[in-house]
């Protein structure tokens, strides 16, 4: 017998941000890879299958996959490079990620059959981040060619250097 599709599953690409600068401030994370992290647009492929979460993010400059179980506790490597232990419930049809260790953070994903909003919540500061399910046949796992992923690389280095000579 085949299994429904989860609500949740299926790739998600990222349209639009809110405050998300600030919350990746108040997490820690340095200016370039704040900035780098405006630069690009990534996909989020969920798949759930038994209280199994798959959470795969991709943009032309990386990847993290993470592997949820509802009710447990798990460790993984952040987009940033930071690495958590985080908690993981599933609360009236939304994942609830608690982090665990300093700086704490509080990540909820909601979901309808278009829509994906990610809310970022730490110290006192809340960032929305808001997805759009993909058609499948428009999937490409959010993965850019090479001449994109030189010319993003490029663009965020110019943007050093202009910063650099125009702070001094």
């Amino acid at each position: 017998m085949e299994e429904t599709p989860h609500f949740a599953s299926g790739t998600w690409k990222l349209t639009r941000s809110e405050n998300f600068g600030s919350y990746c401030r108040c997490m820690g994370v340095c200016w370039l890879k704040r900035k780098l992290g405006f630069l690009i647009c990534p996909c989020q492929t969920i798949r759930v299958t038994r209280g199994r979460w798959s959470i795969c993010t991709s943009s032309p400059v990386g990847q993290t996959d993470v592997q949820l179980i509802e009710g447990q506790e798990c460790t993984w490597l952040t987009y940033d490079g930071r690495m958590v232990r985080t908690s993981v419930n599933l609360e009236n049809d939304q994942l609830v990620l608690h982090q665990l260790d300093p700086p704490f953070s509080k990540i909820t994903r909601t979901f309808d059959e278009q829509t994906m909003v990610m809310t970022l919540e730490a110290n006192g500061v809340k960032a929305k981040r808001i997805y759009q399910k993909l058609d499948t046949t428009d999937v490409t796992d959010g993965k850019a060619s090479g001449w994109s992923r030189i010319l993003l690389f490029a663009s965020v280095c110019l943007s050093a250097v202009s910063l650099a000579l125009y702070s001094q």
